[in-house]
Formats: structure tokens, C-alpha cells, sequence
């Protein structure tokens, strides 16, 4: 699965590390889009 796949995954998983993360989540969100 590529980061993108991981990314949602994550955030279902552990909403902590993608409060921390949400830089880079958007990042790759943008970089995809």
C-alpha cells in the first residue's frame, strides 16, 4: 500500500499521530491532488 492508502488508515488508527502530523497528511494530500 502506498502513503496514501497509510495516511486515512492511520488516522482511523491513531488520531493522535495525525493531530501531529496533519502537516504532512496535507502535504501528501496536495502533492496526490
Amino acid at each position: 500500500l502506498s502513503r496514501k492508502y497509510i495516511v486515512p488508515l492511520l488516522g482511523k488508527l491513531e488520531e493522535e499521530k495525525v493531530i501531529r502530523r496533519q502537516g504532512d497528511i496535507r502535504v501528501l494530500v496536495e502533492t496526490h491532488d
